[in-house]
């Protein structure tokens, strides 16, 4: 497949090319590749974003009351949603949010929740690359975890035959995993060679974190998590709000990822991270929506927008912590959006209007491995409207047994 005469963010520039796609890879990226190609005079291409952090089921209760902070918001509401969540309500809410997440030019998500097998089954269905945590904890207020390591182990094998899909092992928090659960989970990682891609884990949400941390292991929750060899590259931070400068200096050296999820941290008053201390450090910092049902969107673009106003950040570094460092570079995946150009208007300064000027709305087409799975607005792998449809009636299901408005 040809791609012709868009305008390609590649090795950090604009520039007018035509991409050539084999096989799902990039294969060449050039002024003029002979042979027929899809017109995209009109579009921006650029690589498919990330969103690092996620709960896709939990759309299912978005918009109910979102009072107090995290805690608070957890035990009123999150715990009596996931406790009763049935496998197909896992199905076809993460079904929904992933064609919302695709419509929104996200073509990779970092999903951590419950019925993972569930969420695997989606993105087989809607075409979507992933990584997949089950969210292991053991001191939840129910006596039956939802998850554990084996749960994980099984997933991890389950998406060997899915290609789109890899599985890092799901650590809750700090606070939600007792000692034995952390080291049963770096044990069954370093049991397991090639199976798991890293870690997942919420830290320093909150400041309780760091307080339990101290009285449990005598130092920070990223120190102790390092003892366990949990930090490093391939792991995954959600958050990291109330991060000490020995953290990130720590976080740093390992080379592991900071997931910043600015609706939520906002929504339940968590706080502000120090995104300007990750970024002088050398972190990779990128962008998580989190629970949809307190994010309340899937548009990444407008918050990292906010993220780069508030801490004052150059128009570089806003893009890369949505559409990476680099670009589009041959050998890539072939994971891509098309913008449509009037958002550039009047085309000068591109990467500030990359970073500053753009949002979900300006999505048109998205390709993952190669393939279209948005076009013209519209998923092209499943039938939304019929998804839609199931959800909404699950939605309500849910709303009824929480008593909720």
């Amino acid at each position: 497949m040809i791609l012709s005469g868009g305008m390609v963010y590649s090795a950090g520039k604009f520039v007018r090319a035509d991409i050539e796609i084999t096989d799902g890879k990039i294969t060449a990226i050039d002024a003029d590749i002979k042979g027929e190609g899809i017109d995209m005079c009109n579009y921006v291409i650029v690589p498919g974003i990330h969103n690092t952090h996620m709960h896709a089921s939990s759309v299912l209760i978005r918009g109910a009351p979102c009072t107090g902070d995290l805690d608070e918001w957890v035990r009123s509401l999150l715990w009596r949603f996931e406790k009763t969540l049935s496998t197909k309500e896992a199905y076809y809410g993460s079904l929904y949010s992933m064609c919302q997440m695709a419509k929104a030019g996200i073509t990779y998500f970092e999903d951590m929740h419950f019925h993972e097998q569930e969420v695997l089954r989606a993105c087989t269905d809607v075409g979507m690359r992933a990584s997949l945590s089950e969210a292991i904890m053991d001191m939840q207020e129910w006596d039956i975890p939802l998850a554990t390591v084996k749960t994980s182990i099984d997933l991890a094998r389950s998406a060997k035959n899915f290609p789109l899909v890899s599985v890092k092992m799901g650590i809750v928090s700090i606070r939600m995993a007792s000692p034995q659960l952390i080291d049963e989970c770096a044990h069954a990682v370093r049991e397991n060679q090639g199976l798991f891609k890293g870690y997942h884990i919420h830290l320093n949400e909150v400041a309780q974190d760091k307080i339990y941390a101290l009285q449990t292991y005598g130092k920070s929750p990223a120190a102790a998590f390092d003892d366990f060899g949990i930090i490093g590259p391939g792991a995954t931070l959600a958050h990291c709000v109330h991060v000490s400068g020995q953290e990130l200096d720590l976080i740093a050296k390992r080379g592991a990822m900071i997931s910043h999820c600015l609706g939520s941290n906002l929504r339940l008053r968590s706080g502000i991270a120090p995104v300007n201390e990750m970024l002088d450090r050398g972190i990779s910092v990128s962008m998580g929506i989190d629970s949809p049902a307190i994010n309340d969107g899937f548009d990444i673009m407008s918050d990292a927008r906010f993220v780069g106003l508030f801490h004052g950040l150059e128009p570089s570094k806003v893009a890369s912590m949505v559409f990476g460092t680099n670009g589009l570079c041959v050998g890539d995946n072939a994971d891509m959006v098309m913008l449509q150009k009037s958002s550039f208007f009047p085309y000068k300064g591109l990467e500030a209007l990359l970073a500053f000027g753009c949002n979900s709305g300006a999505v048109v087409h998205v390709v993952i491995d190669g393939k279209f799975v948005v076009w013209d607005k519209k998923i092209t792998t499943v039938n939304e409207e019929k998804i839609e449809k199931k959800a909404l009636s699950m939605a309500e299901n849910v709303w009824s047994r929480l008593e909720l408005l």
